[in-house]
């Protein structure tokens, strides 16, 4: 990110925060969420981070969701505040 990264969430930071909140959204356990990609918007102005997951056995998303799932997550780089959820597309 090429802005001042004193007033930037860093990269690290944004995982945490995209993590637990995918993490809660969806009623997956965090450790359940596998990284695969961060990446920091054009204008250094969001994180768009994408987790995959499989779903948890016994749980009612097992019958509807079977293998993997990606989800990307958006955060402000600015405040860390939520921005978005997507499916991703492979």
């Amino acid at each position: 990110m090429a802005s001042n990264p004193d007033t930037l969430v860093q990269a690290k930071e944004a995982v945490a925060k995209a993590r637990n909140y995918l993490a809660d959204l969806m009623q997956v356990p965090a450790d359940h969420l596998l990284l695969e990609e961060v990446e920091p918007s054009s204008d250094d102005q969001f994180w768009t981070i994408t987790f995959s997951y499989a779903p948890v056995a016994g749980s009612p998303l097992q019958e509807v969701l079977r293998g993997k799932t990606y989800k990307t997550v958006k955060i402000d780089a600015v405040t860390g505040e939520f921005e978005s959820l997507k499916i991703r597309q492979l």
